[in-house]
């Protein structure tokens, strides 16, 4: 009988080193396939995430666009357009995201992401 590997779901794998990026294991976040511009380096767990609406590809989070959702593993755009997905509509802690700006508190309407304080 085969073994069924254990999964690796967002729970799972959703931690920038001894902190959690959900806020509240309870609720699963949503994901979405996208295509990651290149040319933007390695983008590290928890960046925050914009769509660009001229390519319809999205970047890192500097601020200049809506926020659209967060990276759950480590992406390297180094070699060019990377297919991945983003996490949005979640409970999330704001140290262990990453954005280019200011994070405030709060929902974020674009990307239904709950920016909390802490667990």
């Amino acid at each position: 009988m085969a073994t069924v590997p254990q999964s690796l779901g967002v729970n799972e794998l959703g931690t920038v080193g001894e902190t959690p990026i959900l806020a509240n294991l309870n609720a699963t976040p949503r994901q979405i396939d996208v295509v990651i511009a290149g040319s933007q380096g390695v983008l590290a767990k928890g960046s925050l995430m914009s769509l660009d609406t001229d390519t319809g590809k999205y970047v890192f989070h500097d601020g200049t666009k809506n926020i659209a959702g967060y990276l759950n593993e480590a992406v390297d755009t180094t070699a060019g357009d990377v297919k991945f997905y983003i996490c949005f509509n979640a409970d999330v802690i704001a140290t262990s995201l990453v954005s280019g700006t200011t994070i405030n508190l709060g929902f974020d309407i674009t990307s239904h992401l709950n920016i909390k304080e802490a667990l």
